[in-house]
């Protein structure tokens, strides 16, 4: 069955309309619900509002609510659609120096924080990816791919005295959930510093990091959302 996601507005409250007739020269004007809204001076619209209340003031007015829900439209009919998150911790990483840089954990790389939701499980850690991009100098993230084998970085994907700013970014079922950024130095035996990435004026020139060493690549929580 084929489903679309698609966005309704259904009346959240119900529209009270008021006409008080004026009786001039024995005849009564109403002032009706169109005419009313015809009034652009005393209609008040936000339709880029995700709660948008359009109010009409005046002699007679129409107050109506219209919330827009997101649903799955699917051929048997509509039925709302729900999306619920959790929050997943990737581990710090130690660093040791060495030819290779360790990327994640062997084991229990990725945690749940606080209270789950019954619609996860550590089967979903399975959906999360992560790529390797660089500045200083640049690498993209196919050029760093071909340099990762069983979550190790190879110092081949840099230059001798490089002190590149890496970015891993995770995905979770191809959606980006969060980064985190990090320095390492390369000299000609590898890896040989880890640094914090921290925007530091040195000498009247910028750094990405204040070069004080640091011994892990540090933890980072992600937000996994998933529509049930």
């Amino acid at each position: 069955m084929r489903c679309m996601k698609r966005q309704k507005k259904f009346l959240s409250k119900a529209v009270v309309v008021m006409t008080i007739g004026v009786i001039l020269s024995g005849s009564m004007i109403g002032t009706t619900d169109a005419a009313m809204r015809n009034r652009a001076d005393i209609l008040d619209m936000r339709p880029d509002d995700s709660t948008a209340v359009k109010v009409l003031k005046g002699i007679g007015g129409v107050l109506a609510a219209l919330t827009p829900l997101t649903y799955i439209s699917c051929d048997n009919g509509t039925s709302p659609m729900k999306i619920v998150n959790a929050s997943v911790t990737a581990a710090a990483v130690p660093f040791s120096a060495g030819t290779t840089l360790n990327l994640q954990l062997t084991s229990n790389n990725y945690s749940f924080v606080g209270d789950v939701d019954p619609n996860f499980s550590t089967a979903d850690f399975s959906g999360i990816t992560y790529t390797l991009t660089s500045t200083n100098p640049t690498r993209t993230s196919a050029q760093l791919a071909a340099h990762i084998t069983d979550g190790k970085l190879a110092m081949a994907a840099f230059d001798t005295n490089d002190y590149p700013t890496i970015t891993q970014t995770f995905s979770y079922n191809g959606q980006v959930v969060g980064s985190r950024k990090f320095v390492a130095l390369i000299l000609g035996t590898g890896f040989e510093n880890l640094y914090a990435y921290k925007p530091t004026e040195i000498s009247g020139d910028m750094y990405d990091t204040d070069f004080v060493d640091i011994f892990t690549i540090p933890a980072i929580t992600l937000t996994l959302k998933k529509e049930i």
